[in-house]
C-alpha cells in the first residue's frame, strides 16, 4: 500500500494565537511545536504579530492558543485558514487593537 503524500494526509490543523482570549493571528500547521516557532520568531522578527507576541511575554503571560480544527488536509486547512482571513475572523493587525470576533466560538 503506497501512502499518500503529506499534504493529503489529514494531519494538520488551524488554530488562533489569542492576546487575552482574543484572536490576533491564524495559522495552520501538523504540529503543536509551531507555539514554539511563534515565539522564537518573534524574539528576533519584525512586524505587528511579533510585537503582540513579545509584549505578551514580557507582561509575563504565556501565549495562548485554540485549534480551531483539526484532522484537516493541507488543502483543506489552507482553505479555512484563508476563509477565516477573508471573512476578518481575527483582528486585522493593521487597524483598531481590538477584535469584533472577540466572542466567536468557532463551531463544533
Amino acid at each position: 500500500m503506497r501512502m499518500r503524500p503529506v499534504w493529503a494526509r489529514p494531519i494538520h490543523f488551524v488554530y488562533l494565537l489569542l492576546d487575552a482570549g482574543e484572536p490576533f493571528y491564524v495559522g495552520y500547521s501538523r504540529s503543536d511545536m509551531r507555539l514554539a516557532g511563534h515565539v522564537a520568531k518573534a524574539r528576533a522578527g519584525k512586524g505587528a504579530k511579533n510585537t503582540i507576541i513579545r509584549r505578551i511575554l514580557a507582561e509575563g503571560r504565556k501565549l495562548e492558543w485554540r485549534k480551531v480544527a483539526e484532522g484537516l488536509t493541507r488543502p483543506e486547512a489552507l482553505t479555512l485558514e484563508a476563509e477565516m482571513i477573508a471573512n476578518d475572523i481575527v483582528l486585522q493587525l493593521t487597524q483598531a487593537p481590538r477584535s469584533p470576533w472577540r466572542n466567536w466560538v468557532p463551531a463544533e
